[in-house]
């Protein structure tokens, strides 16, 4: 079965390409554009993965992230910030709610789709050890 992977960003331009990028490499996709719409779509959607940007208007994703791993139901998808918040402090933030991943803008898609693949293939509802070492 195919791997669902839901993008939230309000770059229409970053969730697009992502969309385009990760169906042809075989999974089902979908994209939100705000915070608010990402968590109602995670709850119908469900899905093995969130790539998830930190600065958006009205709910960062800081605050999505929070609140995905309140909800039982989807604590435990595996999220990757993308973002262009870089400093240490910004990635100890992302890592310290439970992202899996940190992932820098502009990024790389063949890196990005190793990544995603690896934590995929690796993941069974606890976070990486080795996150840091990417």
């Amino acid at each position: 079965m195919k791997k669902k992977i839901l993008t939230i960003d309000d770059n229409v331009a970053i969730v697009e390409t992502l969309e385009l990028f990760l169906r042809l490499q075989g999974f089902v996709v979908k994209g939100a554009y705000s915070g608010h719409d990402g968590l109602a779509l995670a709850r119908d959607f469900i899905p093995d993965m969130i790539l998830l940007d930190v600065v958006m208007p009205g709910m960062t994703g800081h605050e999505v992230c929070t609140s995905l791993k309140q909800d039982n139901r989807l604590k435990k998808i595996p999220v990757v910030f993308v973002t262009v918040e870089g400093k240490p402090e910004d990635i100890s933030l992302g890592y310290s709610l439970g992202a899996e991943d940190y992932v820098l803008k502009p990024f790389d898609l063949t890196d990005l789709h190793k990544r995603i693949t690896f934590i995929l293939e690796n993941n069974n509802g606890h976070k990486r050890k080795d996150s840091l070492l990417w």
